[in-house]
């Protein structure tokens, strides 16, 4: 699979055009098209693309509207201009300190030059201010699948947590999902979270390991002795489990927190897999009730 995605967006028909099948032939990365802002709007609700390649002259919006909009969902998202409208027509002004590349499509190399310049943005991405696991990609669709905001779900994680806390004698537990650039607290014993920067987390590490990843002591630990967001957490001991449902990376952690260091031997570590795969039951559960009420809806729209 891919390790990227593109999304290409122009007016009419681009899917067979000269420059997506240019991105699709030259690059590591799977590319989309849309036909207008509001399907490449419907698109990027569905998932978050490395890149995104636009027109500017879109029946609905401009591409610059499109680009600030995915500017504000995911902020180092490559945006590019492939455009015949001159450069010096296009107000940027409103757009930010960072001006989304342009390409003029009516030059000769324009295609290569559109080439080279999404394969630079692909390769910053790679380069993040956090490491990423080899099937991130994967990961960001296996969670985009999951019904997060689903109730059963959240009473079941509130019970496990709390469970958790009691049986490890930890002030704090939570389930975390990491998204593109960020960790969210899906449920907290013990403390009220807001999202962190993904750059911030113990979890952005835990996600890359099969197994627990345990720190007895954040402050010994130099990836996170600075880091400002942790201590305000009133956090020094972290032991996180990834969460892998399917065959994608893990979309997030169940995590144990203290507010003072401690050790965490193989009894203990054996118990938290068996809750975590208690979670992940639940992620799976609810994730296929969603797909079966989905699969009813369209089977009665059908009927219709």
């Amino acid at each position: 699979m891919p390790q990227h995605a593109v999304l290409f967006v122009a007016d009419g028909s681009p899917d067979d055009t000269a420059p997506v099948l240019a991105l699709r032939d030259r690059l590591d990365a799977s590319v989309a098209t849309a036909a207008s802002g509001a399907a490449a709007r419907r698109a990027l609700a569905e998932d978050l693309p490395d890149c995104v390649v636009t027109d500017y002259e879109l029946p609905d919006e401009t591409g610059l509207d499109l680009l600030e909009h995915v500017r504000s969902e995911r902020p180092d998202a490559g945006c590019i201009l492939f455009t015949g409208v001159d450069r010096d027509a296009i107000d940027t002004a409103a757009f930010g300190d960072v001006l989304p590349e342009y390409v003029d499509s009516d030059l000769p190399d324009a295609v290569d030059r559109l080439v080279d310049l999404t394969r630079n943005a692909l390769e910053a991405r790679s380069h993040a201010g956090y490491p990423l696991p080899d099937d991130e990609h994967g990961r960001l669709e296996t969670l985009a699948g999951l019904d997060l905001d689903s109730a059963p779900l959240q009473a079941a994680l509130d019970r496990l947590t709390a469970l958790a806390a009691e049986h490890f004698d930890v002030p704090m537990a939570s389930v975390n999902v990491v998204f593109s650039h960020s960790q969210d607290c899906l449920v907290a014993h013990g403390a009220d979270w807001s999202p962190l920067p993904r750059e911030d987390t113990v979890c952005t590490y835990t996600i890359l390991d099969d197994d627990i990843t345990v720190i007895e002591d954040l402050r010994d630990d130099v990836r996170f002795a600075d880091n400002d967001a942790l201590a305000d957490m009133g956090i020094r001991f972290y032991a996180g489990a990834p969460l892998r449902v399917g065959e994608a990376a893990p979309v997030g952690t169940l995590c144990l927190y203290d507010d003072k260091p401690r050790s965490f031997p193989e009894a203990d570590r054996e118990s938290l897999r068996r809750f975590t795969a208690e979670v992940v039951d639940q992620f799976a559960l609810r994730a296929r009730r969603r797909s079966t009420d989905r699969d009813g809806d369209a089977a009665r729209t059908g009927d219709r």
